[in-house]
């Protein structure tokens, strides 16, 4: 087989990640709002049925219906209101936090936000650490 005949996979232009230059676009938290109602939906229509066949003998149908159905519900209203904007811009809360620990700060760093308010002490140690390198 000659190097002309050989057929070689490439990435489409536009997809090619190794060319792209420019800033960091932070998703949208907006489109977290359709799943949620999505989960809520379903969640109502899993109690439906679990509170329309429990005066029966369902096969089916059981208390796994209720709990799943209350799960989903309780997890589309946190997805429904988690699906807000921000008041903070990223790129701002970014800048801030590089004049707070006085190192660059990257998109990777402020995806550690929920989890390092249950981390406690261990979010405060990356940046001390990082300062006591200097």
């Amino acid at each position: 087989m000659t190097d002309a005949e050989e057929h070689r996979d490439e990435l489409p232009e536009e997809l090619d990640a190794s060319t792209f230059v420019g800033p960091y676009m932070f998703p949208n938290n907006n489109r977290r709002r359709v799943p949620a109602v999505l989960y809520v939906l379903f969640g109502v229509v899993a109690i439906v049925v679990w509170a329309a066949t429990r005066n029966g003998d369902p096969v089916l149908v059981n208390g796994g219906f209720l709990a799943g159905g209350i799960g989903l519900v309780l997890f589309g209203i946190y997805s429904y209101q988690a699906g807000f904007d921000l008041e903070v811009d990223e790129r701002d809360a970014l800048v801030a936090a590089t004049r707070a620990v006085g190192f660059p700060v990257g998109h990777a760093s402020a995806q550690m936000g929920g989890a390092a308010c249950a981390a406690g002490p261990r979010g405060g140690s990356f940046s001390t650490r990082a300062r006591n390198r200097r």
